[in-house]
């Protein structure tokens, strides 16, 4: 999806005549992305929230998705054989991403065997009002998944560390997953997010500072340039045969 597509601030939107088209498509979109294509997973979040009402242009995006997808067919999730890397997650937050309600867009993915298991892209059920508060609220979304990947891996009879690594690129956000201070400027978050704590605290994950550039889980909080976005997809295993 192009970086400067902003569907929100159109004033004067040219309706799309045929929504039953458009929910189709992003339904057809949404299956590639749960399944082997998580690099679709954002951009057919963003498309999705103009279901209701989809302008000319939307279709346009949902349009250009599919071009990329053909021209990307052969793309696909690799692992790799022998004795594999520990479970990795990477969390990541795009905060007020929404023009038009202000909420901010959170990603996680973790990684196994060279390639991502697990990914997601969604909107923050509140607005947050400032990143570390968006990037904690992410970091815990991420946590609960990697709790319940763990376990499946277990059942599995597949190795996974404890505690299972999750990188984060703000440093405040990752601070709060280890001091037990109710400190004055966060008192608003709400306990149950406070869940990423006491995780970290029982020692079932353990957060890490990674540098914003190196964030795998950037892709599915924003539209990113070519350049970084082929990067990050590389990250998550996806490639030609």
């Amino acid at each position: 999806m192009p970086p400067d597509l902003r569907l929100e601030v159109e004033l004067q939107p040219t309706p799309f005549p045929d929504r039953t088209r458009y929910l189709q498509a992003i339904g057809s979109l949404m299956y590639a992305s749960t399944g082997t294509r998580p690099d679709l997973a954002y951009t057919v979040g963003y498309l999705a929230r103009f279901s209701h009402s989809p302008s000319a242009a939307a279709w346009g995006a949902v349009k250009h998705a599919f071009r990329y997808l053909a021209g990307t067919l052969s793309h696909g999730l690799r692992y790799a054989r022998g004795n594999p890397a520990p479970l990795l997650g990477y969390s990541d937050c795009n905060w007020g991403a929404c023009v038009l309600s202000s909420k901010s867009t959170m990603g996680y993915t973790f990684v196994y065997a060279g390639a991502a298991v697990s990914w997601s892209s969604r909107l923050q059920s509140r607005v947050a009002d400032s990143t570390c508060d968006a990037e904690y609220l992410a970091l815990s979304h991420a946590g609960k998944e990697a709790i319940f990947l763990r376990q499946l891996f277990g059942e599995l009879g597949l190795s996974s560390s404890k505690p299972v690594l999750i990188y984060g690129d703000n440093q405040g956000a990752n601070a709060l997953t280890k001091n037990p201070v109710f400190h004055a400027r966060t008192r608003h978050i709400r306990l149950r997010e406070h869940f990423v704590r006491d995780m970290v605290s029982m020692g079932d994950i353990v957060v890490q500072y990674i540098n914003t550039g190196e964030m795998t889980a950037d892709i599915f909080t924003k539209a990113l340039s070519r350049d970084l976005f082929a990067r990050h997809r590389g990250r998550l295993g996806i490639c030609a045969p």
